[in-house]
């Protein structure tokens, strides 16, 4: 059976009962809970001597999610296990995470549970800047489909953290609740919605980015 992998977290998503060969972009991955276009599919292609891989077996899928998110602008794919794989130029970002989430560097952990505090990771920490970012950009583009799906990303990550240090709890949860808010408006195509949402979204956050 071919192995079709979730492109955001390496969750193994052929294995899982409603997986579909017919349609394999059909459901969200059952581990991270994002969809993909392609089914998790499509992975960039490494050359052997240029890929870095790091062993996260003992990861949870928030945490390897956590990780695709902080490596968005570069480029990197799974591979069973899973392995995240990555090229030299992605080295000082990935290895900047394992450090801040106290991961050894080969990646595998010590197969020990990781405390609230270890998971506010450096996507964690920039999420709210993100999203800062995402609202202003949909005030003057409600329609714009690819930042909303950042902004889902954004919204999932923060609905399964802990805030980062020095933002109350209650602002976190509430900063999920106006994220979730603005994709259901995208979700409907209610674009005057979306402008609103986003624009108390941004509102929202100033104090903070």
């Amino acid at each position: 059976m071919t192995v079709v992998l979730c492109q955001h977290c390496g969750a193994d998503l052929s294995h899982h009962p409603s997986y579909s060969v017919e349609s394999p972009s059909s459901g969200q991955c059952y581990d991270c809970g994002l969809a993909s276009a392609d089914g998790g599919a499509w992975q960039p292609f490494f050359h052997p001597e240029e890929a870095i891989r790091y062993r996260l077996h003992d990861w949870s899928p928030g945490r390897r999610l956590a990780l695709g998110l902080a490596l968005h602008d570069v480029p990197f794919c799974w591979e069973p296990g899973p392995v995240i794989v990555v090229r030299e130029e992605a080295r000082s970002v990935i290895e900047a995470f394992l450090e801040e989430s106290g991961t050894g560097n080969d990646g595998a952990g010590d197969g020990t549970d990781v405390g609230d505090e270890d998971q506010a990771s450096d996507a964690v920490s920039l999420a709210m800047g993100d999203l800062f970012v995402c609202a202003d950009q949909l005030l003057h583009a409600p329609w714009n489909s690819t930042v909303v799906r950042r902004m889902r990303e954004l919204g999932l990550l923060v609905n399964a953290s802990m805030p980062p240090f020095g933002v109350p709890l209650g602002v976190w949860r509430e900063l999920a609740t106006r994220t979730s808010a603005i994709v259901a408006a995208s979700d409907e195509r209610n674009h005057d919605s979306v402008e609103h949402t986003a624009r108390e979204l941004r509102l929202f956050l100033r104090d903070y980015v």
